[in-house]
């Protein structure tokens, strides 16, 4: 793991983790109930599909509270950089192998846990999330598509976090999003829609639906707002969306 990735991932851990580990803590079960309550909750965030931006609800609360099984006053020694891991480690003296051998031990260790076994559904699973990656990159990288754009920070967006994809270095796909901005209101829900990394466009598949007033596709449909609509991309002939006083046509004006 690089150490931006490593940091991006404590700092989701500090902000959303910490907050479920709170609520969960704070949730009003007998102090016996809770471990149950914890072990389910972390089942639950295991059969997920993938871990991108939902992780720190389930890693949070889980070492939040091995945490306070150690009876140490870590609270008082948060700050946003704080690793939760590298505290419960140093809290229970745990000392890292060489990473030289880590492959190794790793290794041994999985034939305890009957690793061939589990991991031919992990492979199954790589297989489809590998064939989905290749059809957003199909439908929003390679062939033509909807741009939308975010300049400004001019909008309002509420999303599933259960639903987000990583997609290389671009940016996340997310399979549910609504978004408000000055061009108009778009919901989705189910169709690939992806937000580049500095959030300053939203792409979506072609639309199989156009009228000055809507845009449309299977799971995804954007109500425009007036004096917008759409204009062919130079580059690569995709659809941008802009003010129509800045030189664009009606929206069912274009042909892909």
């Amino acid at each position: 793991m690089s150490e931006e990735a490593r940091h991006t991932e404590i700092a989701l851990e500090m902000l959303e983790g910490l907050a479920e580990y709170t609520g969960r803590r704070l949730c009003g079960l007998p102090e016996e109930q809770l471990p149950a309550m914890l072990i389910e909750h972390i089942e639950h965030g295991l059969a997920l599909p993938n871990f991108v931006r939902t992780f720190p609800y389930y890693s949070g609360p889980a070492w939040g509270f091995l945490l306070d099984l150690e009876a140490v006053p870590w609270r008082r020694r948060l700050e946003p950089g704080t690793d939760l891991a590298g505290l419960w480690a140093e809290a229970v003296g745990l000392e890292l192998p060489d990473p030289s051998e880590l492959e190794a031990q790793a290794a041994q260790r999985a034939q305890v846990y009957g690793f061939a076994e589990l991991d031919r559904p992990e492979r199954a699973r790589e297989e489809e999330r590998l064939a989905r990656l290749d059809r957003h990159r199909r439908l929003l990288v390679r062939e033509p598509h909807l741009r939308l754009p975010l300049a400004g920070g001019r909008f309002n967006i509420s999303f599933d976090p259960r639903r987000i994809t990583a997609l290389d270095d671009l940016g996340s796909v997310y399979g549910q999003l609504r978004v408000v901005s000055d061009w108009g209101e778009l919901d989705v829900d189910g169709a690939p829609a992806l937000l580049l990394k500095d959030w300053t466009e939203l792409r979506l598949p072609w639309p199989s639906e156009r009228t000055p007033q809507r845009l449309a596709g299977e799971g995804w449909a954007l109500r425009l707002s007036a004096g917008w609509g759409v204009k062919p991309a130079e580059e690569d002939g995709s659809l941008l969306l802009t003010e129509s006083a800045r030189g664009a046509a009606p929206a069912e004006a274009h042909d892909r």
